[in-house]
């Protein structure tokens, strides 16, 4: 038999359960009586674990304390284990009882993958070291894998662990392939992938062939540059000439911009001579015949209009103004030339330089102009040597890449394991075939893709009942010496009568919860042995049923 003490649990005060082997407990109430409190109570001192809710954190814990008090506890009685609140320390050996037989967990809360490894860990289908050495065999990687180190870390670490270190493993090598090809990783990509620079006849090359072909080709680069040399005072005298470019440019630039300037004060005088009136070679201003007025001859020799007669004065002014400008034109004319003169010599200069620079240049650049050829050989040939080492290091990371992935494959809940439990999941829906025949209830089933139906039809297409009693059903195929079933009272009388004759008729001890307005409503539970409470004024007094 099974004591419970509950006190000052949420909505208890005080309780005292009793849950006799093999036959069920039950706790009835009002709403909000408390028997939910007492199922979480019993379930913590069963599991040894104060926080029952997955979602509840530890620093919640002294609101499971009723608000009147200040602490809060619960005891199982023998074997002797306590659980205190709000602290949360348990004292003594608890039972250790499992979550899904417990209710605080269920298949039905799983993910595929999460229920794999929950009925693998219940029915306790491990594969053995001959199954992994033949899937090995199969999947053409025990040659690459020793199976004896293989086998002792699964057992030292566990499946899971192995299966988590295989897929970092894969993701280090998915990693050295990027940085081996500069491209990111794809499955498709890495099949058949070839550099850029590949070439069709390196898939029957082999590195000594084509370390060869740059073995040679460097030497023709060698016996190519040493035939090419420069004297070198030659080089010097190059050297000298071209370091002065740039200074031989601005002085060039220079009388060019001088040349240009005396050009221009030239031309000017040169034309302000041809507007002077040549009047020694033309005589006076005459009238026009035909129109009668007053013309004359310019320095140029074009005939245009004189505002008045020429006087002895003005003919005078006009010879002076000739002979100044002539002067100063002489001036002019001598100064462009010396600045034409110094300007030549500057572009001499500058082109002598520019010459030396390009000879300079062309001297320095002659063995790669000469050995072109043989240089583009040696470059071809290195490009070569490093395509088809790119290749080989990419196609050695994807077949590694290959076996690690068809390892993860074997290792992982959804591998060896689940084929395993395939076999083995055949005896536990006769588990629960045996629990729906017994309760008169529609086939539970799990199907290979770890699906579960009701009747054949998915839980969402199920009532609240009918989800009740798959939840349940998973629970007592499941059960750990003892079962809390709370919210019975969503079952019919039939549901109800139908799960106490499973729970008597399997021998499960048993803690079930159900909503009853009052005494009279209480299930007879003592004609199959059972035991019923009530609970009121949140505490929990035995009454017979």
């Amino acid at each position: 038999m099974y004591n419970f003490l509950i006190e000052n649990y949420r909505g208890i005060f005080k309780a005292d359960i009793k849950i006799n082997e093999g036959k069920p407990t039950l706790i009835c109430g009002n709403n909000y009586s408390g028997k939910t409190s007492i199922a979480q109570a019993v379930a913590s001192v069963l599991s040894g674990t104060p926080v029952i809710g997955s979602d509840w954190k530890k620093n919640e814990l002294k609101q499971v304390v009723n608000s009147l008090h200040k602490s809060g506890g619960v005891k199982l009685v023998n074997p002797a284990c306590d659980i205190s609140w709000p602290k949360g320390i348990v004292v003594g050996d608890h039972l250790n009882v499992s979550g899904y037989s417990l209710g605080t967990v269920s298949l039905l809360d799983l993910t595929a993958k999460e229920r794999v490894k929950a009925i693998i860990d219940f029915l306790k289908e491990e594969p053995t070291k001959e199954m992994l050495e033949e899937k090995l065999k199969l999947n053409k990687i025990s040659g690459l894998v020793k199976i004896d180190d293989l086998w002792n870390n699964i057992k030292g670490v566990g499946w899971d662990k192995l299966h988590s270190l295989a897929k970092e493993k894969g993701a280090k090598i998915k990693g050295q392939w990027e940085q081996v090809t500069s491209e990111n990783f794809g499955i498709e990509k890495c099949q058949g992938w070839v550099p850029a620079e590949w070439e069709s006849d390196l898939e029957k090359a082999d590195e000594e062939s084509l370390l060869k072909a740059v073995e040679e080709a460097e030497k023709k680069v060698e016996h190519s540059v040493a035939h090419i040399a420069v004297s070198e005072h030659e080089r010097k005298q190059f050297e000298i000439k071209a370091s002065t470019v740039g200074e031989k440019e601005k002085m060039m630039n220079e009388k060019k911009e001088a040349v240009d300037l005396h050009r221009e004060r030239k031309d000017a005088i040169e034309e302000q001579i041809k507007k002077i009136p040549n009047t020694e070679k033309h005589g006076n201003s005459q009238k026009c015949p035909k129109c009668g007025e007053l013309l004359m001859v310019s320095g140029d020799g074009k005939i245009v209009k004189s505002p008045t007669m020429l006087t002895e004065e003005t003919k005078n002014k006009i010879k002076s103004d000739m002979e100044n400008a002539t002067k100063r034109l002489d001036v002019i004319v001598k100064e462009y030339n010396q600045a034409l003169s110094d300007y030549t010599v500057c572009k001499k200069n500058y082109e002598d330089a520019v010459e030396a620079k390009e000879r300079l240049e062309k001297s320095s650049s002659a063995p790669e102009t000469q050995i072109e050829g043989v240089k583009s050989q040696a470059v071809k040939a290195r490009t070569r040597l490093m395509a088809w080492r790119q290749k080989k290091k990419a196609d050695e990371l994807t077949e590694t890449l290959g076996n690690n992935m068809k390892l993860q494959l074997i290792l992982s809940p959804d591998g060896l394991r689940k084929e395993v439990l395939s076999k083995a999941l055949n005896s536990f829906n006769q588990m629960l075939y045996n629990v729906c025949t017994i309760g008169k209830w529609k086939q539970v089933l799990i199907a290979e893709d770890m699906s579960i139906t009701y009747g054949g039809r998915s839980l969402k297409f199920c009532s609240g009942s009918e989800q009740f009693l798959t939840r349940v059903t998973l629970q007592i195929a499941m059960a750990d010496r003892i079962v809390i079933i709370d919210a019975a009272d969503i079952l019919d009388r039939k549901g109800r009568n139908g799960l106490f004759t499973v729970l008597v008729k399997m021998n499960i001890s048993s803690l079930v919860c159900m909503t009853a307005l009052t005494r009279d409503e209480i299930p007879p539970v003592g004609k199959i042995g059972g035991t019923a409470y009530w609970i009121e004024d949140s505490c929990s007094a035995e009454v017979n049923a």
